[in-house]
């Protein structure tokens, strides 16, 4: 397959390789089920922790096999309770399908493509199921029933002459044989339920009942205002109609909002900085009406909030440092796809889907480690956060990511002559302000407009710029002519420590 043939999608392979001398036939039957132009991500799942290096063998054999066919591969070891791999490798990778290739146990259908059936509940992604028709059992396999943990191995052949067994003997045996048929798949697959559930690794709720999730409005780091994280932990919530999800800000000083019905653009959200704190971005409110960049007061009834039933616009209004925000689904909710923003952060959204009754959900514990998952990356994308290179008499107000945000003026020191200007720029979506010899309530700062028009001189006297950030904040840049010898300090009053100073020579 030629370069140009590839730019297809990529589809997510769940292999077991315990299959010994099919790597080949492996590839060859994934390669033949998926479209041209597809890369393969190879997800293998480990049988035992003595058995990693034989799982790496089988997936560094599978994964040179595909590439001789002509694909882009790429994969990973996984653990045994592959759900939770799965949607980890979905949430990072976003693949277009997923194709289930397991181990050739020689057991009844529906067990045999129990895993398969399960993904299909939980990820309700295009699922296939590929069956190797030559490959044998190779004699292993982990139970793990409750109480149960047997490795059994296919059993060796001994010469000898056949043993002459009574009638009635065999009678019994065939019975006892036929039982055990009929309910080992039973036990197999109940154990193997329970198990997951026990070790609360089971990725799936087929149930209706109403159920509370909690998820992080931002997060705390050991560096406190240096550093924000603008986003929901987890980004992504499934949850049935009735259901509630608890929103915790576990930040200390850092205000967040949980506000349906704004647009991906912000263009119909009230904007900041315009000499009042207007009560749609403060305070709750739902409205059946979808608001504007003039609206000022709540179009809805006042009063505490009614459950979320898809109204035009419904926000939670500020949840402050250290509290919750409630969101309550109504029972009339329709099964979809809502997306809510943090109207303070312009880059920080998330979205819950609603699933029709009776279908997959998820569990408390696989919302915690999907969202310990994405905070373990966002750290990492923090530390590897560079700082800009920007143009002279220019100063980069904080550093910002998708989830992340430096705050840090680059450079906090600047020189310039007397009759020059400094520019603060700031696109991204963690707003700064500047504020020169005074003192600003950080609670009013986004709400302040600035002292002067951008562009105007400063001699020294206190100034404010009101708040620098991408829409719907009113302005992303702001400009000082200096016009008097002397070093001025200003700061970020919205984030403590964030300062710089500007130098100004005769």
């Amino acid at each position: 397959m030629t370069s140009e043939q590839r730019g297809g999608g990529e589809a997510l392979a769940v292999i077991h390789v315990d299959i010994p001398g099919h790597d080949r036939e492996i590839a060859a039957a994934l390669d033949a089920s998926l479209p041209v132009g597809d890369s393969v991500y190879l997800l293998v799942p480990e049988e035992h922790d003595d058995e990693q290096r034989s799982a790496q063998a089988g997936l560094t054999a599978v994964r040179d096999a595909l590439r001789a066919c002509g694909r882009n591969v790429d994969g990973e070891i996984a653990d045994t309770f592959v759900l939770d791999a799965i949607g980890d490798v979905i949430r990072r990778r976003n693949p277009r399908a997923i194709v289930v290739l397991p181990p050739p146990l020689g057991l009844p259908g529906p067990l045999h493509l129990d895993l398969t059936h399960r993904i299909i509940r939980a990820f309700n992604l295009p699922t296939s199921h590929v069956v190797i028709p030559d490959a044998t059992w190779s004699g292993r396999i982990d139970l793990s029933f409750p109480g149960l943990d047997v490795e059994h191995e296919a059993p060796a052949q001994q010469p000898g002459p056949p043993a002459q067994l009574p009638a009635w003997t065999v009678r019994v045996l065939i019975g006892a044989v036929a039982a055990l048929a009929v309910a080992l798949p039973v036990v197999f697959v109940v154990g193997l339920h329970q198990t997951s559930v026990d070790n609360h690794r089971l990725l799936v709720r087929a149930t209706a009942s109403p159920a509370v999730y909690t998820v992080l409005a931002g997060a705390n780091d050991s560096a406190g205002a240096a550093h924000d994280y603008t986003a929901f932990y987890p980004t992504v919530l499934k949850v049935h109609a009735g259901d509630t999800i608890t929103f915790h800000n576990s930040t200390t000083e850092v205000p967040h909002t949980v506000t349906f019905g704004v647009a991906a653009d912000r263009s119909n959200e009230p904007l900041f900085g315009v000499g009042h704190p207007q009560l749609t971005l403060v305070a709750p409110c739902a409205a059946a009406v979808p608001l504007t960049q003039s609206t000022a007061t709540c179009p809805g009834p006042r009063g505490p909030l009614t459950p979320f039933a898809g109204q035009a616009f419904y926000s939670s209004g500020i949840i402050a440092g250290g509290t919750n925000f409630q969101l309550r689904t109504a029972p009339t909710l329709r099964p979809g796809v809502y997306h809510y923003y943090c109207l303070i952060h312009p880059n920080q959204v998330g979205t819950i889907i609603v699933q029709p009754p009776g279908t997959a959900t998820q569990l408390q514990s696989t919302v915690d480690a999907a969202a310990s998952a994405q905070r373990r990356r966002d750290i990492a994308a923090l530390t590897d956060l560079q700082p800009p290179t920007v143009g002279p008499d220019t100063v980069q107000a904080g550093v910002t990511g998708p989830d992340i945000s430096l705050n840090q003026f680059f450079p906090s020191t600047v020189h310039v002559k007397v009759g020059e200007t400094v520019t603060w720029v700031n696109h991204g979506g963690m707003p700064h302000v500047l504020l020169f010899g005074e003192y600003l309530d950080p609670a009013t700062a986004l709400f302040s407009p600035p002292t002067a028009p951008s562009g105007s001189d400063f001699s020294g006297q206190p100034f404010f710029s009101g708040p620098l950030g991408a829409p719907s904040y009113p302005r992303s840049s702001f400009t000082l002519r200096f016009t008097k010898p002397g070093t001025y300090q200003y700061v970020c009053s919205i984030h403590a420590g964030m300062a710089g100073t500007v130098i100004v020579d005769p």
